[in-house]
């Protein structure tokens, strides 16, 4: 096995070094990679899952395949390309792709890589929903997991039936039938006025996978279902709040109407010229009912003594 360092002798020795020709490009081992998938219905009905391993490297890499850990090789179910970097799989049921590992190995002279697959069944993302500015015509598109198996696509609706004789609003029903490549979706001829609900349902062969999130148009686009049941519950509450508010005011106008005195606000202003005032205003009622030296005790009455008179007879 060659290195680095004898980069360019191995380049010598795998390409004739003329006068004309020299060699071209760097050898280097495979590189890290990312294997991509794809699947479709054959002339048989069997689902036909394609697995595609392709590394950058100089000399081309080949790849080797392995399934559950098992090396396998070109049969009637497996068929490995000419270059060894695609393998298909074919059988009619979806869960003889999910249930088991896919392994292939990119090798060279100079090193390999090597990457294992757990294949998923149908299945979408994430999906959108673009009207004109008229609103008569919606563009869906959507997104697929990379290792995602679907061979096609059942495009839905609910709402008001583009043709009278599928008059069904209140069921999903479905408008278009998309082959697994496409990702996006035109609908025509749509009333501003309505509303409608879309989504996507993935499939690979007869089985189906669950469908995409829903997207709506028309008029009351801004409130879910969730914001509506809010609204609903909230309002019995203001309701209430508002009743027992006007009962409180009633009973407080009554209250004054019996007292007969009015009783007016005082305003912040007089509130702040009475806090401001001094102590020194207020009267200290100490001294006035302290005694003074003019309400002193007054003395106790004492009779004088008797006097004796001498009668003359």
């Amino acid at each position: 096995m060659h290195n680095c360092y004898d980069a360019q002798s191995f380049c010598e020795s795998i390409t004739p070094v003329t006068d004309s020709l020299q060699c071209v490009g760097h050898p280097g081992q495979p590189v890290e990679f990312v294997p991509r998938v794809g699947a479709a219905v054959d002339p048989d009905g069997r689902i036909a899952v394609t697995i595609e391993c392709l590394s950058d490297a100089v000399p081309d890499a080949v790849v080797t395949w392995l399934r559950a850990g098992q090396a396998i090789s070109s049969s009637n179910q497996h068929q490995i390309s000419a270059n060894t970097t695609q393998l298909t799989v074919r059988h009619f049921n979806i869960s003889e792709f999910i249930r088991e590992d896919f392994s292939c190995i990119c090798s060279n002279p100079l090193g390999n890589k090597g990457r294992t697959t757990r294949l998923l069944g149908p299945s979408i993302s994430d999906s959108s929903l673009l009207p004109n500015q008229e609103g008569t015509v919606v563009t869906l598109t959507w997104e697929v997991p990379p290792l995602s198996l679907v061979t096609g696509f059942d495009v839905q609706m609910r709402g008001p039936a583009l043709d009278e004789t599928l008059q069904r609003s209140g069921e999903f029903r479905s408008i278009q039938v998309k082959p697994g490549s496409a990702r996006s979706a035109g609908v025509l001829h749509l009333d501003p006025k309505s509303t409608y609900h879309f989504r996507v349902i993935p499939s690979a062969g007869r089985m189906a996978g669950e469908p995409s999130m829903q997207n709506r148009i028309g008029p009351g686009d801004g409130l879910s279902g969730a914001a509506i049941a809010g609204i609903a519950a909230g309002i019995p509450c203001g309701v209430l709040a508002l009743l027992i508010s006007t009962a409180l005011l009633y009973l407080s106008v009554s209250h004054c109407k019996r007292s007969g005195q009015p009783r007016y606000p005082v305003s912040r202003a007089v509130e702040k010229a009475v806090a401001s005032q001094p102590d020194s205003a207020l009267p200290d009622y100490n001294k006035l009912h302290a005694p003074s030296e003019l309400s002193l005790a007054v003395p106790k009455f004492v009779p004088p003594p008797p006097v004796r008179t001498a009668t003359t007879v």
